[in-house]
């Protein structure tokens, strides 16, 4: 299998040059890929614990070899010296008992090979005492144990867990990189679709692909249609908050992008406003008061309070910056 069928081209390099500081014996036991949500820094570890688990390395820069027995479980995702570390629930923290039973599996002797390798994703996920679990490991690793950590805001991190890993940052890649995989990937062919997945997971392909799939851009669509229906004089429909109550972390998270879009010019690198969907529109909103409603309200959407009164009340915010215009 090419390396291209398993790793989008923009993670080609970087995975490249962790193999190539591996089989120079210049790799750390505890490499820490980190960069934004949604640009496959878990493809490339995942293809990066194949190449140290493979039990025929071919001395180069490549994928495991794919015929040995370590190779074949890896694929079957059976490998019995293989471990994965994630919160229990999306959202929750990795506990210490959570760690100390990974460290428990990675101290026996490999069943296959030389080494035990685990993965923690997202390691930001770690609580204090987690993390504090984890050190020992990465302060005195045993010789045959790897950790790859993941991370999507590193900076959340301990210090003392940066200091004893081997950071390795992955970007988003450029535009026409992105959308070029993404019309490659996607289901769907419609290349507007796929742009306005991109804006709105900040350039980060596997994040935008994920919108696509999970029809998150059709969703948020929708609620721009409801905006500017508002704007343009509709009113506010008067179940409108408790239709959007149902899936409030989702529908913050685009009222949120949506502002952030209004309040760009009216163009920008071609790429076509929503304020092309308004009748008539203002020339100067401030926007501070609905980005600031928006953060909020995601930030307590996981909260008790009542998500059809927090978002009827900045409806009613936004309804009011267009009828007192």
């Amino acid at each position: 299998m090419s390396r291209k069928s398993q790793l989008p081209d923009w993670l080609l390099a970087p995975y490249e040059d962790l193999v190539t500081r591996l089989l120079k014996n210049q790799l750390g036991h505890a490499p820490l890929l980190h960069g934004p949500q949604g640009v496959g820094k878990k493809l490339l570890a995942e293809c990066l614990a194949k190449t140290i688990l493979c039990e025929t390395p071919s001395g180069s820069p490549v994928f495991g070899c794919g015929d040995c027995k370590s190779c074949r479980l890896i694929e079957s995702a059976s490998h019995p010296d293989r471990f994965d570390l994630m919160p229990a629930e999306s959202g929750k923290a990795i506990t210490v008992d959570q760690v100390r039973a990974l460290i428990e599996q990675m101290t026996l002797t490999p069943a296959i090979g030389h080494y035990r390798l685990g993965v923690i994703a997202p390691a930001e996920s770690l609580n204090v005492n987690a993390a504090n679990a984890l050190l020992k490991s990465l302060e005195e690793p045993p010789d045959n144990v790897w950790l790859i950590l993941v991370s999507h805001q590193h900076q959340r991190l301990l210090p003392t867990i940066l200091s004893r890993c081997q950071k390795v940052a992955i970007g988003v890649p450029a535009q026409s990189e992105s959308l070029s995989w993404l019309e490659s990937n996607a289901s769907t062919v419609d290349s507007s679709v796929c742009d306005l997945a991109l804006r709105m997971s900040a350039g980060a392909p596997l994040l935008a692909l994920e919108y696509i799939e999970s029809g998150q851009v059709v969703e948020a669509k929708a609620v721009l249609e409801e905006l500017l229906g508002i704007a343009n004089g509709g009113g506010v429909s008067p179940d409108l908050a408790e239709r959007w109550a149902a899936d409030a972390s989702n529908v913050w998270a685009w009222l949120a992008f949506w502002v952030g879009e209004f309040a760009k010019p009216a163009a920008k690198d071609g790429v076509e406003s929503p304020w092309a969907g308004l009748v008539d529109h203002p020339d100067r909103i401030d926007w501070a008061p609905l980005w600031k409603g928006t953060l909020e309200g995601r930030a307590m959407s996981v909260s008790g309070v009542r998500q059809d009164l927090l978002l009827g009340s900045w409806l009613l915010l936004w309804e009011g910056v267009f009828t007192q215009a």
